[in-house]
């Protein structure tokens, strides 16, 4: 049967609560690293959304463009099958003025889809910034709990290692 001093008794407290931290500390690591997961998951997700506003941008563009000629080419041949001249004064203008409308419509289509995206854009860095926050607080978190247990163990250990510091019963 052995005895331990007062040192004996820190060191050994020192080791149990450092390893009751150290375990508190891997479960807030747990917690910022599910938290940055997290992050990344919604991250991922607004540049999809992102990528898909873009594309019903240029889709609905595209739309608009053809509508606007047709509609422009309706009104043309409307106006050949009544005998007017397409080719030249205000049949000619109108069927430019058509065109251009449609062209300025599909680009403020296309200009109002991109700033849905970039809105989107805006929102996955943010949620990038926050999983590289809680990826950072993880590691400083375990970084700093042990340390500090390892911190606590120097500074008893050579008391609990020295000769007289234990004594036995005989």
């Amino acid at each position: 049967m052995c005895l331990t001093t007062i040192s004996g008794k820190n060191f050994i407290s020192t080791t149990f609560s450092g390893l009751a931290n150290i375990t508190q500390g891997i479960n807030e690591v747990a917690d910022y690293n599910y938290k940055a997961q997290i992050a990344l998951n919604n991250a991922k997700y607004a540049q999809n959304e992102a990528h898909n506003e873009m594309q019903k941008g240029i889709e609905e563009a595209r739309k608009e463009k053809i509508s606007g000629l047709q509609e422009a080419s309706k009104t043309n041949s409307k106006n050949a099958a009544g005998g007017f001249d397409i080719q030249s004064g205000s049949n000619k203008f109108n069927y430019l003025d058509d065109i251009l409308i449609s062209e300025y419509n599909a680009d403020s289509t296309q200009k109002e889809h991109r700033q849905k995206a970039n809105s989107y854009l805006s929102q996955a860095q943010s949620y990038y910034s926050e999983a590289r926050q809680n990826k950072s607080y993880a590691t400083k978190f375990l970084l700093s709990q042990t340390s500090s247990y390892l911190g606590g163990l120097k500074q008893e250990l050579p008391e609990y290692m020295k000769g007289n510091d234990v004594k036995r019963w005989t």
